[in-house]
C-alpha cells in the first residue's frame, strides 16, 4: 500500500512560529508552536480537524486564517 502524503501548513508571528500537520485519521491534526527563529517547540496541541486547529490559533496566538501557507 503506497504511504499517504499528510498535509502540512506554517505560519509566523512576531514572537512564535508555527507548523500544522496532519496525522492519520482517527488521529487528527497537530499544532505545534516554536520559538521565534528556533526549532524549540514550546507547545503542541491535537484536534480532530485542521479547521478547529485554525480557529484555536487564530484565539490564543492571533493567527490569522489567511496566514497559513502549505509546505
Amino acid at each position: 500500500m503506497p504511504q499517504k502524503d499528510f498535509n502540512k501548513y506554517s505560519a509566523s508571528s512576531d514572537l512564535c512560529d508555527f507548523i500544522i500537520e496532519e496525522d492519520l485519521p482517527g488521529i487528527g491534526w497537530y499544532l505545534y508552536v516554536y520559538e521565534k527563529n528556533s526549532m524549540k517547540c514550546i507547545a503542541d496541541y491535537v484536534q480532530d480537524t485542521f479547521e478547529i486547529l485554525l480557529d484555536f490559533a487564530e484565539k490564543k496566538y492571533n493567527v490569522k486564517h489567511e496566514s497559513w501557507k502549505k509546505l
